[in-house]
């Protein structure tokens, strides 16, 4: 039973053997391509020799014969050596035969794979170069020596600005670098590829450079060390973009922020400056400071009798003559209508004056004919006059006291001058009362709202109205409201105020909408006090649920003073406010701060073109336009005020205004009127049709 065993276990290792080179051979001839049928004749070669060697290992050990010899008869086991032996080395050197030509084919794919990324290299060089060079940015590149690689100068054809090849110490020798004043060249070592190339990130600085013609350009430019994909500098580069034109137009439009557009002097804001400076200089110095307030007799006459078009005519002559009145370095200004303010500030070199001396100067000036297209006009001026310090200490009681003084000379029988004196505070014991009945005002029912049209350019139709605020005193009749708000806005009467107009408005374009009214949303304007209210969007919210007017029909007009903080919070809160889906809209867009940074920082929808810009069409277009295209590059829409005659409708219109407000269609008016005029058949809503001047032309109050 042993033995038998023995024989059956010998048998099965036999056919292992076998078996093995069996699927040796196998392997190798089901090899798919060269390399592996290499491989494989070269394992099937060192297999047979292999075993060819174990049958030379039987003769010496005869015990191991069963298990490796696969024949039984001496002349098997040698025909099996001469096969292994004669096989081995035929595989062998026949796989080394198909091995070798194997390795050149891949060193040539190796060769062909190099080909063909390099090629795909400069196909991607190609490419960044030709992006580059049609960039509107002018870029710049310097290798790790400093040499200047690339530049790129498609925009800038007669602007000298790079070269390639030139070292940085050519290149700042041949076009030299300003600072961002135009003035301060830079050096080596402030140049901005100089840094990046230092290993400084440059992130949106400005520097100027010179055309040829001396004329600058103010560049924005970024740029930062350039390294390779193992983390090692190889170089810099800096990106600039020309913002010359945005500039300028901030500079204009920050010029008639501070500026009167009629007659470009000072307006309030920068008078406030100007004698805040001057009180602190007098401070220091011991020096007088002499403020004069002075407002035009029988301007409203010459106004209403020979049109708007004289009376600013009237305002520029009025400024030329005054201006012949004071020296270089006193200030005057327009405060607004026919109201004009003047800080006198004498210096070292000054000749011994008077107040009373100029005063009577611009009396005399002033009380010449003037010439309004060809008729002769005469008006007179009534000047209040105050003195720091004796009158006052700060600008604001300074201006107080100046126009105490000058409405005692209006009462005196005008075309006069009068000092301030401390029983001359009747204008503020006037204003106290107006503030007094004010408060109670809302209570009593004397406020009113009007409601003034807003009509699409493209046809003429009414699809919105502004909300505006009336006070009917019951002493002094109607009251303007550039009288009544700067005193609601002081006294903090302006939340309240604001918030029974908010809802009336609401509450009447439903009714509106209700009676098939083409009306599609109210503009009502937004205080600044209002803003800083804690629960103002609740309070939006809830008066349009209780008056169930659609959120989209609202629309809060904001001032550029109040957006110009740009704080986390007016953020926050404007974003809820256009959450409740209620719009937004700048008002008297280019009178404020304009800077033009915070308007892709707010979700507003629409800019309100102010009347000023409105009023120079066609004399002066430019600001205009450049506000036309600035808000549609924003994709916001643009509303012109203050539309009066038809040169200014058919202009706003051909350069894609997209809605017109002002006299040319109406002017505010009552909501049962508005209605009437609407719906002038009682049933069938009508269109304020462009070029029917809809209600009177004629401005009111």
């Amino acid at each position: 039973m042993g033995v038998e065993t023995f024989d059956v276990a010998v048998e099965i290792l036999k056919a292992l053997v076998s078996l093995s080179i069996l699927g040796v051979l196998i392997w190798q001839g089901r090899s798919r391509n060269l390399k592996q049928k290499g491989w494989a004749r070269i394992v099937t070669g060192f297999a047979l020799l292999t075993f060819a060697s174990l049958l030379d290992i039987t003769d010496e050990f005869a015990a191991l014969s069963p298990f490796i010899v696969i024949g039984d008869t001496p002349a098997q086991a040698f025909l099996e050596k001469v096969v292994g032996y004669s096989g081995g080395f035929l595989m062998l050197l026949w796989g080394l035969l198909i091995w070798l030509p194997t390795q050149s084919q891949m060193t040539e794919r190796l060769h062909r794979q190099v080909r063909e990324h390099t090629s795909e290299l400069l196909k991607a060089k190609t490419f960044t170069e030709a992006v580059v060079g049609q960039s509107h940015d002018l870029v710049v590149a310097c290798n790790i020596d400093g040499h200047i690689i690339h530049c790129n100068n498609r925009n800038l054809e007669d602007l000298p600005w790079a070269t390639a090849g030139l070292s940085l110490k050519e290149w700042h020798r041949r076009y030299p670098c300003y600072a961002a004043n135009g003035e301060s060249p830079l050096s080596l070592k402030q140049l901005p590829l100089y840094r990046a190339l230092r290993g400084e990130v440059i992130e949106a600085e400005e520097i100027t450079i010179r055309e040829q013609d001396q004329s600058l350009h103010i560049l924005l430019l970024s740029g930062g060390p350039i390294h390779d994909e193992t983390g090692n500098q190889i170089g810099a580069m800096i990106s600039a973009y020309d913002i010359t034109a945005q500039k300028r137009l901030e500079e204009q439009l920050r010029h008639q922020a501070q500026h009167d557009n009629l007659t470009g002097l000072p307006n309030r804001l920068l008078f406030h400056d100007r004698l805040t400076q001057a009180i602190q200089l007098a401070h220091r110095s011991k020096a007088p400071v002499t403020v004069m307030m002075l407002d035009l007799d029988r301007f409203k006459e010459v106004n209403d009798s020979l049109g708007h078009a004289a009376g600013d005519l009237l305002l520029q002559q009025v400024t030329r003559r005054l201006q012949l009145c004071l020296r270089a370095h006193d200030t005057l200004a327009r405060l607004g209508g026919d109201e004009f303010a003047i800080v006198l500030v004498p210096t070292q070199h000054d000749v011994p004056f008077s107040p009373q001396t100029v005063a009577k100067r611009i009396l005399e000036q002033l009380t010449q004919p003037f010439w309004l297209h060809e008729q002769q006009v005469r008006i007179s001026v009534s000047i209040g006059i105050a003195q720091y310090p004796e009158d006052g200490q700060t600008s604001e009681t300074l201006l107080l006291n100046a126009d105490a003084a000058m409405y005692q000379a209006k009462a005196e029988g005008r075309n006069a001058y009068h000092c301030y004196q401390p029983e001359l505070n009747q204008e503020a014991l006037t204003r106290l009362t107006l503030e007094n009945d004010l408060a109670q005002a809302l209570e009593r029912n004397q406020f009113s709202v009007h409601y003034q049209p807003l009509v699409q350019a493209a046809n003429g139709r009414c699809v919105a109205v502004e909300a505006l605020l009336r006070w009917q005193h019951p002493v002094r009749g109607p009251i303007s409201p550039a009288e009544f708000i700067p005193l609601a806005e002081r006294s903090g009467l302006i939340v309240p105020l604001g918030e029974w107009v908010l809802r009336t408005a609401c509450s009447q374009l439903q009714h509106w909408q209700q009676q098939g009214l083409p009306l599609l949303r109210v503009s009502v304007n937004l205080s600044e006090r209002q803003l800083h209210q804690p629960d103002l969007v609740k309070r939006i919210a809830q008066i349009l649920q209780e008056t169930r007017l659609p959120a989209g029909s609202l629309e809060l007009e904001l001032t550029e003073s109040m957006l110009i903080q740009g704080n986390e919070s007016i953020l926050i809160l404007l974003a809820s406010i256009r959450q409740l889906g209620v719009q937004l809209a700048i008002d008297d867009f280019g009178t404020g701060y304009s800077s033009l940074s915070y308007l892709k920082q707010f979700p507003v929808s629409r800019l309100k073109l102010d009347r000023s810009f409105v009023q120079d069409i066609p004399r002066d277009t430019v600001l205009s336009l450049a506000i036309i295209e600035l808000a549609h590059r924003l994709h916001m829409k643009v509303v012109a005020e203050g539309v009066e005659n038809e040169a200014q409708r058919d202009f706003l219109i051909a350069h894609g205004c997209d809605e017109l407000q002002g006299f040319l269609f109406s002017r505010a008016v009552p909501a049962d009127e508005l209605a009437q005029l609407l719906a002038p058949t009682g049933t069938t809503p009508s269109a304020f049709q462009a070029g029917t001047p809809f209600g009177s032309p004629a401005r009111s109050g």
